[in-house]
């Protein structure tokens, strides 16, 4: 069994799976094996009881300390064992600009291959879960970072290579995620079939990776520490909509009533969050006529959607703001004839007198009328996910299942978090 400051490695990479998940899509990618799994279960559970994880995966960048640096030196005064120093530089989505000010935090083993302590963190902390060997560091000007820190060691079985965990954020990505570990290239463990599996592992939790990375190679310089360099391209996906509209990822998803012109709540004016804001779900805003074929393959895919995920696991409305100024005889004769023509039978089609409308509170949810259309994704109240002026095509359709199914996994999480 792994030693994770005292929890199995199946716990932790639990904890990584549920972070990853947010809308986020944060996690701590340890993979493992189905023997592994079995073998620790049980240590799990008790592990579990005695200290609950801290459900705030954000929380690792937000609560970073003050006036933090681009260099980070973790225990310097330890020089009778292998260090490694790391640099690089993290960039913004387009490969190209460097990502001012972007925070990473980081934790890895030491060179015993444990998640060692100091003794005195609060067990339900995350210097419990991860030990002392942990740290920040803030990207400069030129988006240059350094990590000097005890050489980390595999887990005592030998059975995954040596790495450092890293969660990132930048100014204009709207939340934290996790990165491909740091892993180095003269590591016998790191073979073919560790890339292999842990690539199924990244790509089934939605971990992002670059897919040029191979781990870093080290070297060995005058003074026995070893140097390594490692650039690093933001997920594309987590960058903040260029066009704002929306209530910010990880905010609550506010309550407003719409009146339902089609669907299972016709005739009603029942609010989204209040009837059905603990469930996943997506509110697909519709702020312009312009493109009604778009608006129309979007609304059956999420009836799509609503069909495959069942009753109680996903609730999709469309909300019309009314751009034409249109009476509400007009309203309801437009969306219920929208709605018999698609056969909804699921999805809630809806309409609001405008996107600022403070009769019916709409104006919270701050969609931008300026837009041609807004996806919030939500679980629990809070909104998981945003996406502006999406176009209805393969990419986008994975996307968005993607962060749905995202905020369905962490439907017992959301409900504490922030």
């Amino acid at each position: 069994m792994k030693n994770f400051t005292g929890l199995s490695r199946y716990a932790v990479a639990q904890f990584g799976v549920r972070l990853a998940l947010l809308p986020l899509i944060l996690s701590f990618g340890c993979s493992q094996s189905a023997a592994s799994l079995a073998r620790n279960a049980e240590s799990e559970k008790s592990q579990i009881a005695q200290s609950d994880m801290p459900a705030c995966g954000c929380c690792l960048i937000r609560d970073a300390p003050a006036n933090l640096s681009h260099k980070a030196a973790l225990f310097p005064e330890r020089t009778n064992v292998d260090r490694v120093l790391i640099r690089g530089i993290i960039f913004e989505s387009d490969g190209k600009t460097p990502a001012k000010n972007a925070v990473m935090y980081f934790y890895h083993t030491d060179e015993t291959g444990h998640y060692t302590k100091r003794g005195d963190e609060p067990r339900n902390s995350f210097a419990w879960w991860h030990g002392k060997q942990r740290g920040w560091v803030k990207t400069n000007e030129r988006g240059e970072y350094e990590i000097n820190t005890v050489k980390p060691a595999p887990y005592p079985e030998n059975d995954e290579p040596a790495h450092i965990h890293a969660v990132i954020k930048s100014p204009v990505q709207k939340h934290c995620y996790s990165i491909a570990d740091f892993v180095f290239r003269d590591d016998r463990l790191l073979t073919a079939k560790f890339w292999e599996n842990t690539e199924k592992w990244w790509r089934s939790i939605g971990i992002y990776q670059d897919p040029n990375y191979g781990g870093i190679k080290l070297t060995k310089n005058n003074s026995g520490l070893w140097e390594g360099v490692r650039n690093i391209i933001s997920f594309p996906e987590i960058d903040e909509p260029k066009v704002p509209s929306g209530c910010d990822v990880l905010a609550e998803s506010p309550a407003f009533e719409p009146q339902h012109a089609w669907g299972p709540d016709k005739g009603s004016h029942a609010c989204p969050m209040c009837k059905y804001g603990y469930q996943p779900g997506v509110l697909f805003w519709v702020n312009s006529d312009a493109n009604q074929n778009e608006v129309e393959k979007w609304a059956k895919w999420l009836e799509e959607m609503s069909v495959e995920l069942g009753d109680g696991n996903f609730k999709a409305y469309l909300i019309y703001t009314n751009p034409k100024k249109l009476s509400r005889q007009q309203l309801e004769t437009k969306l219920a004839t929208f709605g018999q023509k698609l056969d909804l039978k699921k999805i809630a089609v809806t309409y609001v007198p405008s996107a600022d409308d403070k009769a019916t509170d709409t104006y919270l949810n701050r969609i931008n009328p300026a837009t041609e259309n807004t996806f919030i994704v939500y679980n629990n109240r809070k909104v998981a996910d945003k996406f502006v002026n999406l176009k209805f095509n393969v990419q986008n359709i994975a996307l968005l299942k993607t962060s749905v199914k995202r905020a369905g996994n962490e439907k017992e999480l959301y409900a504490h978090q922030y």
